[in-house]
């Protein structure tokens, strides 16, 4: 039975949870093939008090996602434009995203360019 999650704008006082949550995956999924430097850095970007810097911002527009009490998910783009998180908890995981170019790396973070597929999503 599918759940259905509830979406709403982020506040500065989700920023402990979506900390947490970015931290986990990234820990999980993401940090394991970068350098110290790429690592910390990843991680210290996901610190609550740097969320709360972002969400407090003009600069970022985030959502979170709740399934019942649980954050299921968070996304947030930059500029109006750029996005620049996107993360789903591993219960809720089965998008519809591919690679669409070769690994690239940026102080240290690496990162493969996504695209969201909706015949992959569907399926």
């Amino acid at each position: 039975m599918a759940t259905r999650c509830a979406i709403r704008n982020a506040t500065v006082e989700d920023a402990a949870r979506i900390s947490a949550l970015l931290t986990a995956l990234a820990e999980q999924f993401i940090v394991g093939e970068f350098s110290l430097e790429g690592r910390l850095h990843l991680l210290a970007s996901f610190a609550a008090p740097e969320m709360a810097k972002r969400l407090a911002s003009g600069e970022y527009r985030f959502q979170v996602a709740e399934d019942r009490a649980a954050l299921a998910g968070v996304v947030a783009t930059r500029g109006g434009s750029h996005l620049c998180y996107l993360f789903v908890s591993t219960d809720h995981q089965r998008l519809g995203f591919h690679c669409v170019g070769p690994m690239q790396e940026s102080n240290g973070v690496l990162y493969r360019p996504m695209e969201w597929r909706a015949d992959i999503a569907d399926g």
